[in-house]
């Protein structure tokens, strides 16, 4: 069931994104999709040995210390304007740190010390969704027929993978 479901949610996530969905559809994107993808993998493949044999804030504070420096250097770099937005913005950018990142991540990091990576990485499918979610009800924008399937494949299938692997815990 669990390797169904992680089928089904790849599914529901491509038929999220689909280019007749969008409208359009960028191979750079897709690329970067793929490469973000893979870096997520190594992320998580690597965070289930170390959180392991150290504690969440052992584990979260300097990787997520890195990640800031390393995004505010780049930004630096390429001359990207870090203070010339209004006050609604930087309130957005504190909420998409406190809810995705602590509230989200750092729950996925506390569970791979208790469960597979593969069940923890799948949580991920249902970013999209609450994306879409929150575009809906803070900016307003609408979610379509296909788009409300597609939301309805990948929770269900985020569902079969959690209920099928939630016995299978790190011994």
């Amino acid at each position: 069931m669990q390797v169904l479901g992680l089928i089904g949610g790849f599914l529901g996530v491509l038929l999220f994104t689909h280019p007749r969905i969008l409208g359009t559809c960028s191979v750079y994107g897709v690329f970067l999709a793929l490469g973000g993808s893979l870096m997520a993998s190594v992320y998580f493949i690597i965070g289930r040995v170390v959180r392991r044999k150290i504690g969440l804030l052992e584990y979260v504070v300097p990787t997520y210390s890195f990640a800031s420096l390393t995004l505010f250097l780049y930004a630096v770099v390429v001359g990207e304007n870090l203070i010339g937005y209004p006050p609604r913005t930087f309130m957005y950018f504190i909420l998409l740190a406190l809810l995705p990142m602590i509230g989200g991540h750092t729950v996925m990091n506390y569970l791979l010390r208790f469960l597979k990576a593969s069940i923890v990485t799948s949580i991920a499918l249902g970013e999209p969704v609450g994306a879409s979610l929150l575009a809906y009800y803070i900016l307003g924008q609408e979610i379509g027929w296909s788009r409300a399937l597609a939301m309805g494949v990948v929770l269900f299938s985020l569902a079969l993978v959690i209920s099928s692997g939630a016995e299978e815990r790190y011994s």
